[in-house]
């Protein structure tokens, strides 16, 4: 399980923005994933959750940072094969005392991602909820628009981001958060939304 309480949240939303750098790296050379076969089903490696990737993404496991960073922060990595998109996921525990509710948790992740310093410009949308055709969970979906300044020092780069939110049991949450460029938002978006509404909870 993740760390809980809202410092633990958006300490790891912060390191999901900050991995975004690779992310906005690798987008900026176009680095593709290796596509793989029979690579639609995407599973965890624990065997607990998977989505269904539409045609053109793949695993990005293991491709996303050289360091592993990301792939110790996250469960499931996904990127198209232009290496124009990427989509993580994690759980999280609510606990009891500063994150009471799912609108508790929803909050600090979204604040957490979109209030990086990195960020500039940062345009919110309003937040909207739908049911997982996967899972039938509660998912709450918040975008938003931004200038992100590379570490290096390099000119800013447009991107839009999609933070996802879904309601499981027992105080147990789940994330997604993904990036795109801000010109290939419109093309992504639904493919984006499809592999989120796919979740299922397998064990």
């Amino acid at each position: 399980m993740a760390a809980a309480g809202t410092a633990g949240i958006i300490r790891r939303a912060f390191k999901a923005s900050r991995i975004l750098g690779m992310l906005v790296l690798a987008l900026l050379l176009c680095v593709s994933a290796a596509a793989e076969e029979d690579s639609r089903f995407l599973v965890s490696e624990d065997g607990r959750f998977r989505v269904t990737l539409p045609e053109g993404w793949t695993d990005a496991k293991g491709t996303l940072d050289p360091d592993g960073k990301a792939d110790e922060a996250f469960f499931i990595e996904a990127a198209d094969e232009e290496g124009i998109s990427y989509l993580v996921f994690n759980e999280e525990d609510l606990d009891g005392e500063t994150l009471k509710t799912f609108d508790d948790y929803f909050t600090a992740l979204a604040m957490g991602v979109s209030g990086n310093p990195a960020f500039s410009d940062v345009r919110l949308s309003g937040a909207e909820d739908r049911i997982l055709s996967g899972s039938g969970m509660l998912c709450r979906m918040i975008t938003f628009s931004a200038s992100y300044q590379p570490e290096d020092g390099s000119t800013p780069v447009g991107v839009a981001c999609r933070i996802y939110a879904v309601q499981g049991g027992g105080g147990t949450c789940y994330q997604f958060e993904a990036w795109t460029k801000a010109a290939n938002a419109l093309e992504a978006s639904p493919l984006i939304d499809g592999i989120v509404d796919s979740f299922t909870v397998l064990k």
